[in-house]
């Protein structure tokens, strides 16, 4: 049975029986009452359970309340990329109240007193159907658009089960291919008038998406290799005749038109010279980010026949380290799983999935026009030593919205150095963390919770 929304708000849309059971029982069921293994004890309630977004398929979602103030704080939820990755990554790794560090070799995370939960309610959500933790996925067919509908779907019902944060300020966020799940939430929020702005309950307040997809003319591989001529990593030679070219190396078209032999031939040679580069960070090892050995493939991926990354839509990284980490041993623990109520999922857990799932050529830049119409904040961040989605596509697609410049590229500095630089449109605010690649959150926990946090009161960096 599908979910679906015949009425204004969040009042009478769900009439299944899962649903009508108590909610109350439900929240109590889903309270994590044990500590995980390596993060001490939580001074703050936490949640973890399921949420079901049709007739067969369940999201898993963690819910970690703020450490001040949870009435009143913000409500941030939260998408890792793939298409296929698991919310549980960016938990451990990135902003999470408990994380693995870099290269860190140890079995445990620890905690992390950069945490976005420090003054917002935060909730890690495994999207779309058959990701993480999700149960119920039987390989149907997904694309972008569906993918929105579910969370559509889950974020209403997940609002359903815990009614005591409607009035909370909620902004939606996420990374790497969040840039299309993001967008496509607040845009279908919005359009199904289910936010405070169009007679709906949900306060509804932006979004702020890192490192994120959004147009396809510059995303992906067209950034990179117009990046590796700036970083060095290409001979001059190459990089006069893929000008001299034309070649666009997009990832998706509305056309479809397959690569020259020309254009493969000197993508192929553009690919050799960075094969070995970490296209998460240009300047770190391969394996940090992943936080794996270089040859810890099939352990973490848990039997995948191909590499899945973090950004599977790169067409040039067969040979590319997969981004993962130490989440899926620790997560096939039992004491783990019981903690998160988990126990039901009995396959070995994948960072990232390789499932029936469509990118589809729109993406999602379609979408920003209407956010800003509509009076959303929006929030862009992208670190500057990214490959997988480089800063300079960002700012190309950014610039073509044409919107008014109010800011322009001011430097912001934190520690006695140049942390980054601030941009604000009419609409839109950018802030490119330098030095930094593909995980902002990671590499610089400090510096990116105290700009979500000044965004999210209306300041700027």
């Amino acid at each position: 049975m599908k979910l679906v929304s015949t009425q204004k708000g969040l009042g009478s849309i769900f009439l299944i029986a899962v649903l009508i059971s108590s909610t109350f029982a439900a929240v109590k069921e889903d309270l994590v009452t044990e500590d995980l293994p390596g993060c001490g004890h939580y001074n703050f309630d936490s949640y973890s359970g399921y949420i079901p977004i049709d007739d067969h398929n369940k999201f898993h979602y963690v819910l970690v309340e703020s450490q001040s103030n949870p009435e009143t704080d913000p409500f941030i939820i939260w998408f890792t990329g793939g298409p296929g990755c698991s919310g549980m990554l960016a938990y451990f790794m990135e902003n999470g109240p408990c994380v693995w560090d870099g290269l860190d070799t140890d079995p445990e995370p620890h905690p992390n007193e950069y945490s976005w939960n420090a003054k917002a309610n935060v909730l890690y959500v495994d999207n779309p159907a058959g990701v993480g933790f999700n149960l119920g996925y039987r390989g149907e067919y997904l694309n972008d658009k569906i993918a929105g509908e579910q969370e559509l779907n889950f974020t209403l019902a997940f609002f359903e089960r815990y009614p005591e944060f409607l009035s909370n300020e909620l902004y939606i966020t996420g990374e790497s291919y969040g840039g299309i799940y993001v967008p496509y939430l607040a845009y279908n929020l919005h359009k199904g008038n289910h936010t405070t702005r169009t007679g709906g309950n949900l306060n509804l307040q932006g979004i702020a998406v890192g490192n994120g997809v959004t147009d396809w003319k510059y995303d992906g591989t067209p950034a990179y290799v117009e990046m590796s001529f700036a970083h060095g990593l290409i001979p001059l030679d190459l990089q006069r005749r893929i000008k001299e070219s034309g070649c666009s190396f997009i990832e998706e078209s509305e056309e479809d038109i397959p690569f020259s032999r020309e254009c493969q031939s000197l993508g192929n040679e553009w690919a050799s010279y960075i094969q070995k580069i970490n296209v998460y960070d240009v300047y770190r090892e391969p394996r940090d980010g992943g936080l794996m050995s270089d040859n810890s493939v099939e352990t973490l991926l848990k039997g995948e026949e191909d590499r899945v990354g973090y950004t599977p839509f790169l067409k040039h990284f067969k040979n590319q380290t997969p981004f993962t980490m130490p989440v899926p041993q620790y997560m096939d623990r039992d004491d783990v799983r019981r903690v998160f109520h988990v126990t039901e999922k009995k396959d070995a857990f994948q960072a990232c999935v390789r499932f029936n799932y469509e990118r589809l050529p729109e993406a999602s830049i379609w979408i920003y026009p209407t956010l800003k119409e509509a009076g959303y904040r929006i929030l862009k961040y992208t670190g500057d030593t990214d490959g997988a989605v480089p800063t300079l596509g960002t700012l190309a697609w950014i610039d073509e919205l044409g919107w008014d410049l109010q800011v322009d590229h001011e430097p912001f500095v934190r520690n006695g150095k140049v942390a980054g630089y601030y941009t604000k449109r009419d609409g839109l605010e950018l802030v490119v963390f330098h030095g930094v690649g593909h995980l902002v959150p990671m590499w610089m926990r400090e510096e990116s919770q105290e700009v979500l946090y000044k965004w999210i009161n209306g300041q700027r960096p």
